[in-house]
């Protein structure tokens, strides 16, 4: 195994990893505030990115959840 191989094998974990913690965030904060909105909008998280929609209800429920 080349020194090449083993970055390309942790780049791979790496992601796999991180995609798991994104899901895993999405089902266990943003899904609730999603299914049960409040009437005032959640506080922004600094830690998300945010999404890509060209969808309005999408735009609107997103922004609701803090996203």
């Amino acid at each position: 195994v080349t020194c090449r191989d083993v970055i390309v094998y942790f780049a791979q974990a790496q992601r796999a990893f991180l995609d798991i913690w994104a899901f895993m965030e999405y089902v266990e904060v943003v899904q609730p505030r999603i299914n049960f909105p409040d009437y005032l909008p959640h506080a922004v998280s600094n830690k998300w990115m945010g999404a890509f929609t060209d969808q309005l209800c999408v735009c609107e429920r997103l922004f609701n959840a803090g996203v």
